[in-house]
């Protein structure tokens, strides 16, 4: 990376300032030590943990001023909105599409304003983070706060592999760019597992813990995590489905007399399964039993060295030969290199590609140590030394694991993972041993049989690496057509043994074999499955749980064993591989796996019954034991079967359903069913009589579990009843949902969401009607609301309501103001679109109204004390309306969203409304469609834009639809026929099905009629939807 640009020519600007951030304190402080020396200079940061260093330095013969701080680990965390948390409340469905959020931890601000803090005074940004992916995507969340401090920022990346003077001096000199699409490639696989994970996860826990008993708090889930536990269970199902299988075999034994060696020969054959055949060819040697040696066979033979130490291969040994656990494994191998000690431990790569000098300077470290020192002389001084073997695997990024300094001065559990690799690295740079092998072929009764033996010549790797063993096996000195009588001739009966569980190193080579997890990530999720009491271990042997069997055996039976098998989270490492590579991006890889999940999930919660019972077989139910008061007391609003009513020893009643056993608690009081059912869980309601025989209500789920989405009083309560709930749909919530605090001055009251006295809609009322205050706004009938968490910037305080109209019952063109579904979400106090769809009364005038509703346009305000337009008399009758009964009475200026005009030249020329009068024009100002003329009627709701109208000719004139009405010619939207013009029955309402092309059938394709053709009832209103 070249630094003219960046730095500026010498002695004509002051020295540049780079702010270099480590991944972890103790890199932080090495790197310092290191490129600054004694100049380094340090003072505390904004994070206790994490201290700045500062010193001056030459970089491409620049003079810098280097500031050395660091993170510890991630910044930032992915999560979903708070809305979600509410596991209950919330559709799990949801969180496969609903945004995710990257943000800085609460636990990392204090790091985070480090950051901000030094990065305000840097010219530069150097991410010395560690080389891997991990490494570059907390690169990337270092830029994102540094850049919003400082955006001018230039931003560059050491590339290191340990913290030696030579590795970080080099670095330094030769920066370069981040890599983004590894960091891409995180983003992408934290994104696909938090989505996963916390759908699966929900729907295993709600599901599960309800219904049985003994069961943890939360029963996770992880795309990961499941096939490492599926690889303990397949061997588990093996072990235990295992079937013993008898086999025979002819062993032959011969003692030479003269040097009392035995040797045991070994049949070609090896073993039979079938007993008669064994023992046909066992009488054939009995029958002739001289051994005649046909073969004598003497080469060289070779046992090689060790490859180049790679960190799967680590955790193996370690496992192996020290006991360790990987993740024990990989914290011993982090603290070393953060000591300097070690290469870094976290790679795939298993060649090295320095030069024999280097190699040898690396091992002239360990000269001087006790027990490695005198080995490693004789490498040096006897010529023992040979370049390393060249692995498969080189990640571009780290080289091998080994030993950067001696580590004489260790001890315990260091000091054995320190010599391992010592050790390997060592014998990886010796010659191979070497021996000399015999192997003698011999015949009895026209059966084959070997043996051989060998003498080892040179040790070299095996005298350093104590790990292996190889000896010599000695036999005696056969001729070809030596003959003797055998010792022992006979026919051995055995069985087939069944497989071993599986060790830790058996788990490590077969997620690495499959591709589940990576070398940095495997420990990890060894750990979870142990911490999630998925599996136990037990002298280094994995055992399933119950509930680790039950999971994988429910799944399995639901037709779904691919969650617990490698295929689909090797497919999706192979996809992030991609992303790096740039063959794919991130979005294309989290679409098509979260898409995958998302249909078993889906087809799961079809299958629930099948989970319920295989896990039934493992796990007992929940039991609500006491005496039944009502066998069918009420109804369940999960399976529509008849709940019991139990009390306890202790008093206590709680309604039981048998089928879901389900068990919810009941408060004190006389309880009795109510024939109403709640809208949100459908339970149905019971009455609570209490000692002064006051009546109110609960939902038996909703007593015990209180929804938390629904407005704000239900958010804080640990219980629920009727009467605290704001639903707005039910006649017992009783509760308000408030939406503002009332605007008149004096009163200040909650403005709340009230349902209709007739169930037709709502209004918003203030809760200071009994101080005679008439505040309300009257919205339009038969919408669904809900109040929004949104606020408005105009009315500070007040809340956005989402109103959900109905396509069909409300004006056509209040429809283009909605979403898709016809929702729309605005304030109703600064709402002025919905043509009497909104009214405003007894807002009373004066300096704290006219404050409030200033920038709202069109208004009439009545009321005392005011003037001006459409001022009025009239306090308590006071009412401001939006384009309604009392239109003629406005003065104000016309709605900026919709403006009048004349009809066009020749009215004529528009179209004819169902009231068989000339459309109006108006012009659209919404976000939308800003500008653009339509057609309406206010009348019979017609609505048309005008650039869609196409004026009848006189071929159409002609034209009759099935109604006997001339017929509407309108313009196709769809994909296949944009701009084509048809022919169709002009009705809003019942249109008949009457459909033709302008230009003809000639050109019509009737094997896309189905599709072209709009539907039936379709409006003027045309969506390209329509024309689908």
């Amino acid at each position: 990376y070249s630094f003219c640009t960046l730095l500026g020519k010498k002695n004509k600007m002051p020295p540049a300032v780079f702010l270099n951030v480590a991944e972890k304190p103790s890199v932080a402080k090495e790197i310092a030590k290191t490129l600054g020396g004694n100049g380094s200079v340090s003072r505390p940061g904004m994070s206790q943990y994490n201290q700045v260093y500062e010193f001056r330095m030459n970089v491409q013969r620049h003079e810098v001023r280097m500031v050395v701080t660091s993170v510890t680990g991630h910044l930032m965390g992915v999560d979903f909105p708070p809305e979600t948390k509410d596991w209950r409340s919330y559709v799990t469905d949801k969180l496969f599409d609903c945004p995710v959020r990257k943000t800085v931890a609460d636990d990392k601000k204090r790091v985070e304003d480090n950051l901000r803090r030094e990065a305000r005074q840097a010219t530069h940004l150097v991410c010395w983070l560690d080389c891997d992916r991990e490494g570059e995507n907390i690169s990337f969340e270092v830029i994102q706060v540094c850049k919003a401090a400082n955006p001018n920022l230039e931003v560059l990346r050491a590339k290191f592999s340990s913290l030696t003077a030579r590795d970080l001096n080099r670095a330094v000199q030769t920066l370069g760019v981040p890599d983004e699409k590894s960091s891409l490639a995180v983003d992408a696989r934290q994104e696909i597992d938090l989505r996963i994970g916390a759908v699966f996860t929900r729907f295993q826990t709600l599901l599960l813990r309800e219904r049985f008993s003994q069961m943890p708090r939360v029963i996770s889930y992880g795309p990961c995590q499941f096939p490492t536990l599926g690889f303990v269970v397949s061997r588990y199902w093996e072990r235990e489905g295992f079937s013993p299988e008898k086999f025979w075999s002819i062993k032959l034994t011969h003692t030479q007399p003269a040097t009392n060696t035995t040797v045991n020969f070994k049949w070609s054959r090896d073993r039979l399964f079938d007993h008669p055949t064994a023992m046909i060819l066992y009488e054939q040697c009995v029958e002739n039993p001289t051994v005649t040696v046909v073969k004598v066979l003497r080469k060289p033979k070779s046992k090689w060295r060790p490859v180049p130490l790679a960190t799967v291969e680590l955790q193996k040994l370690a496992s192996r030969h020290l006991r360790f656990s990987s993740e024990k494994t990989m914290k011993l191998a982090e603290e070393l290199y953060q000591e300097t000690l070690l290469s870094y431990p976290r790679t795939e790569t298993d060649r090295f590609n320095i030069t024999d000098e280097e190699l040898m300077t690396l091992v002239k470290v360990h000269e001087g140590d006790g027990i490695l020192g005198g080995y490693a002389r004789s490498l040096v001084q006897n010529d023992g030394y040979c370049r390393p073997r060249v692995g498969r695997n080189d990640d571009q990024a780290h080289p091998p694991i080994h030993p950067t300094k001696g580590g004489g001065h260790l001890s315990g559990d260091k000091r054995a993972l320190y010599e391992l690799v010592a050790r390997h690295f060592l014998a990886c740079v010796s010659k191979d041993a070497t021996a000399d092998e015999v192997i003698v072929t011999a015949t009895c009764g026209g059966e084959t049989f070997t043996t051989q033996g060998q003498t080892v010549t040179a040790r070299n790797y095996l005298d350093v690496y104590i790990y292996e063993r190889w000896h010599d096996s000695t036999i005696p000195n056969y001729q070809e057509g030596d003959s003797f009588t055998p010792t022992r001739l006979v026919l051995d009966e055995s069985q087939t043994t069944p497989p071993q569980l599986l060790t830790e190193t058996d788990l490590i080579a077969t997620m690495d074999r499959f591709g589940i997890g990576t070398d940095a990530t495997i420990a990890q999720h060894i750990k979870t499955i142990k911490d999630r009491e998925y599996v136990t271990v037990e002298g280094m042997v994995f055992t399933p749980t119950k509930l680790g069997l039950a999971l994988v055996q429910a799944y399995d039976e639901m037709g779904f064993a691919s969650l617990a098998l490698p295929r689909m989270r090797a497919a999706m490492e192979a996809d992030l591989v991609c992303i790096v590579r740039g063959t794919a991006t991130k979005q294309q890889v989290i679409d098509k796996h979260v898409a995958e999940y998302r249909q078993i999930y889906r087809q799961a919660i079809l299958k629930t019954g099948l989970l319920l019972s295989a896990v039934g077989r493992w796990y007992a139910p929940n039991q609500s034991t006491g005496r039944t008061i009502n066998e069918s007391f009420s109804t369940c609003g999960r399976c529509r079967r008849p709940m019991k009513l139990l009390e306890t020893a202790d008093d206590s009643r709680t309604v039981f359903c048998q089928t879901c056993t389900l068990s919810l608690p009941m408060p004190k009081g006389t309880l009795t069913p109510n024939p109403h059912i709640c809208p949100l869980c459908q339970f149905q309601v019971l009455n609570v009589t209490g000692a002064s025989s006051k009546v109110h209500h609960i939902c038996p789920y909703c007593y015990s579990n209180p929804p938390k989405t629904i407005g704000d009083v239900e958010a804080t309560l640990s219980v629920m009843r009727c009467f605290q709930c704001s639903h707005a749909a039910c006649p017992l919530a009783t509760a308000r949902t408030q939406v503002w605090k009332c605007p008149n001055p004096g009163c200040g009251e909650p403005m709340e969401v009230i349902k209709k006295r007739d169930g037709n809609g709502f209004f918003i009322g203030c809760r200071g009607y009994k101080n005679q205050c008439p505040h309300s706004v009257m919205l339009p009938s038969n919408i669904e609301l809900s109040v929004s968490n949104e606020g408005c910037p105009v009315h500070p305080g007040a809340k956005k309501v989402t109103m959900q109209f109905k396509h069909g019952i409300h004006p056509a063109e209040w429809m283009m103001y909605c979403d898709s579904h016809f929702m729309l979400t605005t304030c109703v106090w600064c709402e002025n679109r919905l043509d009497q769809g909104i009214s405003v009364k007894g807002l009373t005038t004066g300096r704290q109204g006219q404050q409030h509703f200033s920038q709202r346009g069109h208004v009439a305000l009545g009321g005392g004390g005011g003037g001006g337009p459409g001022a009025g008399g009239g306090g308590k009758g006071s009412v401001l309306t939006f384009f309604g009964s009392q239109r003629q009475q406005n003065t104000a200026a016309p709605p900026p969203s919709m403006t009048n005009t004349q009809q066009p030249g020749n009215a004529g020329q528009g179209p004819t409304c169902q009231c068989n009068e000339v459309c109006t024009v108006k012009t659209s100002r919404s976000e939308q469609n800003p500008g653009r003329d339509f057609y309406s009627c206010s009348k019979c709701r017609y609505f048309k834009w005008c650039d869609e109208y196409v004026a009848p000719d006189a071929a159409a004139a002609g034209k009759k639809c099935n109604c006997s009405l001339q017929c509407d010619i309108r313009i196709s939207q769809s994909e296949n026929n944009k701009g084509r013009k048809y022919y169709k029955c002009p009705k809003r309402q019942g249109a008949c099905d009457y459909f033709e092309w302008v230009d003809g059938p000639a050109t019509w394709r009737p094997q896309q009629q189905q599709q072209q053709q709009p539907p039936q009832g379709s409006s003027g209103f045309v969506r390209a939807s329509d024309m689908q």
